[in-house]
């Protein structure tokens, strides 16, 4: 009889491992209204990644599924999955219904400038010529630093070509069409230079309250990885940020 309750104990506690559902995770592979340039694949892949290696590290189930934009926040709210992964700010309003992780991917503005620039902050850019997508929260980032002079450009890709050439002494742009222009066609002229210059990119959240363990096994997770090298492999392999020396 002793023998059969220990084979029972241990059964039960073996199928106890087994059965855990897992946190669905939703995604959107558009992430709209992000305009991602035609790296939408590379960020989808990249953010399936992290999901497998923080499931790894911190030995939770994670399961992703693949939603609709407009159906992101509604099925989170109607408990259809436990997180999505989102461009959605960490506003006061959407802290009030949303419980937030770490950014793990910056979409933010950062510097592109000559690769042999001798100045790299914009703080110290004095008069200096910086493109800038007229109307959009790059223009209102460059007002913060009135010694510089902005120009506006269109298409990104004609104003980092002007910068190649010297006619400008920086443009700022989004990180991850940034890195493709700067590894690709400008490997050699052009760099990412510093940090992002906002606070802008992709999350974890979930409904207020309902998942708070979730959020903190991402953050953890995602530190881990920071930690042993997994994550800059990952932004080097699918070429979709800056990996820091």
């Amino acid at each position: 009889m002793k023998k059969l309750l220990i084979c029972l104990t241990a059964l039960l506690c073996g199928c106890g491992t087994f059965t855990k559902s897992p946190y669905r995770i939703a995604v959107d592979p558009s992430w709209y209204p992000l305009d991602l340039m035609g790296k939408e694949a590379n960020v989808y892949a990249f953010s399936s990644d992290i999901l497998k290696a923080i499931s790894k590290k911190e030995g939770i189930p994670l399961e992703r599924v693949n939603v609709s934009w407009d159906s992101t926040l509604e099925g989170l709210q109607k408990e259809l999955y436990d997180g999505v992964l989102s461009p959605l700010p960490p506003y006061n309003f959407n802290e009030a219904q949303y419980d937030f992780s770490s950014i793990y991917l910056p979409t933010g503005y950062v510097l592109v400038i000559p690769e042999r620039a001798k100045s790299k902050d914009l703080k110290k850019m004095k008069d200096a010529e910086i493109a800038v997508q007229k109307d959009s929260e790059a223009e209102r980032i460059l007002d913060q630093y009135p010694a510089s002079v902005p120009r506006f450009y269109v298409s990104p890709a004609v104003a980092l070509d002007k910068l190649s050439k010297g006619e400008y002494k920086g443009v700022i742009m989004n990180v991850i069409p940034a890195v493709s222009f700067v590894e690709d066609i400008y490997a050699d002229r052009l760099k990412v230079s510093g940090d992002p210059l906002n606070d802008a990119g992709l999350r974890l959240i979930s409904a207020k309250g309902k998942k708070e363990e979730l959020i903190d096994h991402f953050n953890r997770g995602l530190e881990k990885i920071k930690k042993d090298g997994t994550y800059d492999k990952l932004l080097t392999k699918w070429n979709v940020g800056v990996v820091k020396n």
